[in-house]
């Protein structure tokens, strides 16, 4: 018994771990340097100190690029140094500049925010229930509230280098559903600005390559970017590392390039962000100021209607906490062993931008919070407003549940890692997480449905009304309100179908010698023994083999995943082996007799827990487990 006892804490200490993981939050800003010097001398400390190979960094203040330049390495086996002119992979901050392109054809009047896509992209297929009264607007693929899901792992394992957005669109062709009425709800979704582009392509009658190095990259000097792997100057690309710093990362030709394939270089990037501190002034005529001010202004949220814009997304631009509670406007990307993160502010001229060559998220994030430090080292305080009090807040108590995120097979994990109880107490709400490694938090009541963390001067969340008149929380995404039973429901059958499939699958190592020496009773005891066996080690084996391959696995891994392989086999057959032993299980039960009651009592507990996190998997789309299409 202290045996399955010290397995169960140790079941119950790996569940803990992957909501720790999946909850884990962004680390605070941090004051920075006071100089320049002195800011370039702390990269070059961290870089060296931290498991990340290199960086390239850019620094824009008074409107003008200060500091651009390479530290650490950019290959760890050949010694070479990282420059300035160094290239490597941005990853998302490609929407960022796709959405700078959709901006120029708007300027010139060839497209518009508010056109439907089947308007100016007839040729993309996309069910959308809701078309009628909430068709796909051009804006909502920039600003990711299109109602489309993310990427698939099919998607992620796709490599195919140059494929266009056309291409892109007929392969998706009727794979591409909406979840939810566009125009209402955030979810980032990396297709959204490869379908854009279709509409660029149409547009300007030309290849979206082409048409962003000479209509974008040109006129911002940005000599060395480019969409295309073949297009870079190969002997400058940099390397790209998994998070131990040393093992060389894969190269994903990935099939939504628009979303995620540009290869610049620090010179690049501080150009980049010098157009968007000075507001377009560096590059006069590119896009017109009130257009970049459109870019950083979310519009077609709910949230955005309500009042949550300064921190919300824009036109692939969002707004981020920099030093003392600021707000910076930017863009970051995570892809292939590379990591990026941009920002700048326009009143004061300021902006950076960086990217590493490595996947520990722990040194891009120490890394921001350095440079935000540094650029808002002589800031006021931020300006905060009175918080109000509610009268009665009773009508927002409740459980909430997350609606959009945007891959369907990791949803339900999602929403036990992530659903909460709000409990308004006068001017706050009091957000306790399901997930006991998630902790507590307060927000602020501002007026009109918007909430605040404290100490933050903007609106951070708020009470929105969904499609249908509902009330719906707006904190990052969107949650909807639920029952108890369904929050709790979900988080104690899959906590104890962890529990159980262990306990059964132990006694495996009892079972085993007592059959070898002939003590094991024969028929249907034996029988449902290996049944319940077989249902709780497939339900493990299921889950471990997704924890370990898509969720903590390295990004270029995924191929693992998203293509048929032997992972992706091993995790489809296992979700099929499960229900079927435990099925067996319950109708050799209640057919046959038992050499012991006790067994029965235990047998019939295990497989109804069994049969319940079973069909816990098969209403979330794990029955069976299929990785590999789109």
């Amino acid at each position: 018994m202290g045996g399955l006892m010290r397995l169960a804490g140790a079941v119950l200490v790996l569940v803990f771990a992957l909501f720790w993981f999946l909850g884990s939050a962004a680390r605070g800003a941090e004051d920075g340097p006071k100089t320049l010097n002195a800011l370039d001398a702390e990269i070059a400390r961290m870089i060296a100190a931290s498991p990340v190979p290199g960086a390239v960094v850019a620094i824009v203040e008074n409107g003008e690029v200060r500091l651009a330049k390479g530290y650490g390495l950019a290959d760890v086996d050949a010694g070479t140094p990282m420059t300035a002119d160094t290239i490597l992979r941005a990853g998302s901050l490609s929407k960022n500049l796709t959405s700078l392109g959709v901006l120029r054809l708007v300027g010139e009047q060839a497209l518009a925010l508010d056109a439907p896509l089947s308007e100016v992209a007839p040729e993309i297929v996309i069910d959308n229930p809701w078309t009628e009264n909430y068709p796909i607007l051009l804006s909502h693929l920039l600003e990711h509230t299109a109602g489309i899901e993310g990427s698939t792992y099919y998607e992620y394992a796709f490599s195919r280098p140059g494929v266009a957005p056309k291409t892109y669109a007929q392969m998706m062709a009727g794979k591409l559903d909406v979840a939810w009425p566009p125009g209402f709800y955030y979810s980032y979704a990396n297709p959204g600005h490869t379908l854009a582009a279709v509409a660029m392509e149409n547009a300007c009658n030309c290849s979206y390559d082409d048409f962003m190095e000479n209509e974008i990259f040109a006129p911002l000097g940005m000599t060395s970017s480019t969409f295309l792997l073949d297009r870079a100057d190969q002997g400058r690309i940099g390397k790209s590392y998994r998070s131990d710093g040393v093992t060389e990362s894969s190269f994903w030709l990935m099939a939504i390039r628009p979303s995620g394939s540009l290869l610049t270089t620090a010179n690049d990037l501080g150009k980049l962000m010098r157009f968007y501190a000075t507001r377009g002034q560096s590059a006069p005529g590119l896009v017109a100021p009130a257009l970049l001010k459109r870019m950083e202004t979310p519009s077609t949220s709910a949230a955005a209607r309500q009042g949550v814009v300064d921190g919300g997304y824009g036109l692939g631009n969002f707004g981020f906490f920099a030093g003392d509670g600021h707000i910076f406007r930017g863009h970051s990307g995570a892809t292939d062993g590379y990591k990026t993160w941009t920002g700048y502010d326009p009143v004061t001229g300021r902006g950076f931008a960086f990217i590493i060559n490595g996947e520990d998220e722990g040194a891009r994030a120490a890394l921001r919070n350095l440079i935000g430090g540094y650029l808002t080292r002589d800031y006021p305080p931020a300006d905060l407003r009175p918080s109000i009090s509610v009268k009665d807040g009773s009508a927002y108590d409740g459980w909430y549940a997350p609606i959009t995120h945007n891959m369907k097979l990791r949803r339900w994990l999602w929403t036990m890692n992530t659903a909460v109880h709000l409990s308004v107490q006068g001017d706050i709400v009091a957000v306790a997480p399901l997930s006991p490694t998630n902790s507590s938090y307060a927000l602020e009541f501002m007026g009109d449905g918007l909430l605040r963390r404290p100490g933050r001067a903007i609106a951070t969340a708020a009470f929105v009304t969904g499609p249908a008149g509902e009330t719906v929380f707006i904190n990052g995404g969107a949650y909807e309100r639920v029952s108890a039973i369904r929050v709790l429901g979900t988080f104690t059958i899959f906590v104890a179908g962890l529990l159980t499939a262990a306990i059964v699958s132990m006694h495996l190592l009892l079972w085993a010698p007592m059959a070898a020496f002939g003590r094991l009773p024969q028929g249907a005891g034996r029988q449902v023994r290996a049944a319940l066996f077989a249902a709780g080690a497939a339900l493990l084996g299921v889950f471990a083999l997704f924890a370990t391959q898509s969720l903590l696995a390295p990004f270029d891994q995924l191929v693992r995943v998203g293509t048929v392989s032997f992972v992706s086999i091993s995790m489809c057959a296992l979700s099929v082996i499960g229900p079927a032993a435990v099925a067996f299980a319950a109708w050799r039960l209640f057919s046959v007799s038992f050499e012991h009651r006790i067994f029965r009592y235990y047998a019939a507990v295990a497989t109804v827990v069994l049969c319940l996190a079973w069909g816990l998997l098969a209403v979330n789309g794990w029955v069976p487990l299929i990785t590999w299409l789109p």
